[in-house]
């Protein structure tokens, strides 16, 4: 691994707002899910946001790694400069709490298919495999790697996930509620794992919902959510006296997390306004151990509702060409297809690999109707042959290749238009019953 810029993150005024609807006549009204928050997420420091369901944690991380910019406005800055997206994705990953991992691959395959798209093409294959080895055993993995990921626990799966990031050695990771549905013990490993990532260099930023005593001093900085507003940002060991100058004594025994959020949702009561004015909604850096000066920054001259297009637009160059991405997909939807027959990647999967940066929609949809339409033109050849036979037509070459090349056509174009509505109808049930109608009429 190489030595590593020091990467610190500011960001000011984050306001995040979704539209929702009031009443059965469609008006709808903005509700806030950020509101004006400002925090520091320091180099070499592993920090935890921490609050209840509903706070804004994850939408936070969306919008300081870049992955979400609708309905946004705020300024974010990395190392005192204003963010570009293209950069920062680049020296960042994104280990989301929704399992985004391909199910039909060994961890070895899954592995050598990251690190194919992700290293330069001079890379040799001999580093490439030292390299995967030396990640599987970092993370305990090595014993799994002929394994299908879909037979991995819960835990090595979210191992997995930030090893297969860990190939490009971003400097900054962020991490969405990654122990959710972890036991204590094993919650234990995972933030060791991180722990020792922050030593070498990196930054981490991981959102948990409620950690105890035991979770929490793993940790070297909190940042403390509740209902869209920062109630404290500072060192896990200055939480205490934080609630004492503000009033709030914790008893000895309390767990300390759970006291915060239990002062908080007392009912009227203000607190949760007056620990956010206390620490100015995050502004402050009085609780941190190393504040950072970011006076000198015109905060006037980056907006993100201003330069969301210009950041999106050719966000991602790519490390491997085109034509190498396009090998790799054949390889990996080969494989997924030898073991399931079906052509089947959930989205999600697609949309995490393709934000990260490891491959261009352009290459993937190639791939896939390379794969696809191949298997498909088979099978409707085979039927089309049966039906015309047992149909009684006339065997005439001419008239069977006309026949089959217009079954295979109309079975491409329904296959394309079934896609079509599915994209555009979340549900199931109501896609096939549009589907359905469609069709009778």
């Amino acid at each position: 691994m190489t030595k590593k810029e020091p990467m610190n993150i500011h960001f000011q005024d984050i306001t995040c707002t979704v539209p929702i609807q009031c009443n059965k006549f469609w008006n709808k009204e903005q509700k806030h899910i950020l509101k004006n928050v400002s925090g520091d997420f320091q180099d070499r420091k592993l920090t935890a946001i921490i609050g209840p369901s509903g706070s804004g944690k994850t939408t936070l991380l969306d919008i300081i790694s870049g992955y979400r910019i609708k309905n946004v406005s705020g300024y974010v800055y990395v190392n005192g400069e204003q963010r570009n997206i293209k950069k920062l994705i680049k020296q960042s990953c994104y280990v989301m709490q929704n399992d985004t991992l391909q199910s039909l691959v060994t961890v070895q395959e899954e592995m050598a298919f990251v690190i194919n798209l992700k290293l330069d093409v001079n890379v040799t294959l001999d580093y490439k495999e030292i390299l995967i080895l030396e990640i599987l055993k970092k993370f305990s993995l090595i014993e799994y790697k002929n394994t299908l990921i879909k037979n991995l626990s819960l835990d090595d799966r979210r191992k997995l996930a930030i090893a297969l990031e860990l190939i490009s050695d971003p400097p900054i990771l962020f991490l969405d509620e990654p122990t959710n549905g972890m036991d204590t013990k094993s919650a234990k490993e995972y933030f060791e794992i991180l722990k020792k990532l922050t030593l070498e260099g990196r930054t981490v930023v991981c959102s948990i919902r409620h950690p105890n005593t035991s979770l929490l001093n793993f940790f070297n900085n909190a940042y403390f959510l509740y209902e869209g507003r920062c109630i404290y940002q500072g060192t896990v060991h200055n939480l205490i006296p934080y609630l004492f100058a503000n009033n709030f004594e914790c008893p000895l025994h309390n767990d300390s997390v759970e006291y915060v959020m239990e002062i908080c949702s007392t009912d009227k009561s203000n607190h949760a306004e007056n620990l956010s004015a206390a620490i100015t909604n995050g502004k402050s850096q009085e609780w941190l151990d190393c504040p950072t000066c970011w006076s000198t920054i015109p905060l006037n001259t980056l907006n993100i509702r201003h330069i969301q297009r210009n950041e999106i637009e050719d966000s991602f160059q790519y490390t491997r060409s085109f034509k190498h991405q396009l090998y790799f997909l054949l390889k990996m939807i080969s494989l997924t297809l030898a073991r399931n027959r079906v052509i089947y990647i959930e989205m999600p999967v697609i949309k995490k690999e393709y934000l990260s940066g490891w491959y261009s929609l352009k290459a993937y949809f190639v791939a896939s109707a390379l794969i696809d339409v191949p298997t498909q033109t088979f099978f409707v050849i085979i039927f089309s042959s049966i039906v015309y036979y047992f149909t009684d037509q006339s065997l005439e070459i001419y008239r069977f290749t006309q026949f089959v090349i217009i079954m295979v056509l109309f079975g491409l174009l329904f296959q394309d238009y079934g896609m079509c509505v599915a994209t555009f109808i979340n549900t199931k049930v109501f896609s096939i019953c549009i589907l359905k109608m469609c069709l009778i009429a």
